[in-house]
């Protein structure tokens, strides 16, 4: 019974923290993400005048992406694509994401979302915009891989630490047993020696 009890304490333990770090890192980096395409928004901004300057608003994207596993757009209000560092998608191409169409509305959005093959990532819509008008948007995509990894071995170390607890509570319990029980194995076998004669 004291082995059920431990297990089932260490498993709500471990269930609560895997719960709270979870909702921890990924608060962390969906407000990372969003502050990332808040500042993108804000300096492309700048850009979005009478010449477009595609250029400096693709060396923005590339600073801001350093150390980062992301990916940066950028669309004009009629949803072509200005900028965006990586092959795909290419400028002048379309780029109808609900994020950015979110964001040409004036409205930041952000979505959770899976990969074919299973990956998740978040995705922030920020619009951009100049004089109180929307003159386009940042889509950013942000990879959660190393979030889960991270998850990943915190589960793997609360399996460890949970087995070694009821590995050490059942030999614990066994040598507590022994104790408990030899000296009354001793008055047994005395008393049936004394009665057999």
């Amino acid at each position: 019974i004291v082995l059920l009890l431990v297990l089932f304490a260490m498993e709500l333990i471990g269930s609560y923290l895997l719960q709270s770090l979870q909702t921890y890192y990924l608060d962390d980096a969906q407000q990372r993400l969003g502050s990332s395409a808040a500042m993108v928004a804000g300096v492309a901004s700048r850009y979005f005048g009478s010449k477009l300057d595609a250029a400096a608003i693709e060396e923005l994207i590339r600073t801001t992406q350093q150390g980062m596993d992301t990916q940066v757009v950028v669309v004009d209000a009629s949803d072509y694509v200005v900028a965006s560092p990586g092959a795909d998608p290419s400028p002048g191409e379309r780029f109808p994401q609900p994020e950015v169409l979110s964001a040409l509305q004036g409205v930041h959005k952000e979505d959770q979302r899976l990969d074919s093959y299973g990956h998740r990532y978040i995705v922030v819509g920020e619009p951009i915009k100049a004089q109180n008008k929307v003159v386009g948007a940042v889509y950013l995509k942000g990879s959660l891989a190393s979030i889960d990894r991270t998850l990943q071995d915190i589960r793997r170390i609360l399996l460890t630490a949970a087995l070694a607890a009821l590995l050490v509570t059942a030999l614990l319990g066994y040598f507590l047993a022994r104790t408990v029980t030899s000296p009354i194995q001793d008055v047994i076998a005395r008393a049936e020696e004394l009665a057999s004669g």
